[in-house]
């Protein structure tokens, strides 16, 4: 569970970086085979702060070294998906 614990940590640091103030929503899911987890927050107009994207990156590749994957979504609200097989953590 390292990697949940890294990317929830790294989106909360995100999240404060970019909308500071604003609520963010993670909801872990226990699924058949699979842990999920989302975050959720919205954005701001215009952010803070702005960054190179690198910790994302990293964060991937942690992500599908253990077989799963993140996916970041930047629409009406800028959301992180991670998808974890179990037998995996």
């Amino acid at each position: 569970m390292h990697v949940v614990s890294r990317v929830v940590q790294e989106g909360l640091t995100n999240a404060r970086k970019h909308a500071p103030g604003e609520k963010v929503d993670i909801e872990v899911a226990l699924e058949r085979d699979m842990v999920r987890v989302t975050m959720r927050n919205k954005k701001l107009a215009v952010a803070t702060e702005s960054s190179g994207g690198h910790g994302l990156v990293g964060l991937r590749e942690r992500c599908r070294l253990t077989g799963g994957y993140l996916e970041i979504r930047d629409d009406e609200d800028f959301s992180w998906h991670l998808y974890l097989p179990l037998e995996k953590q």
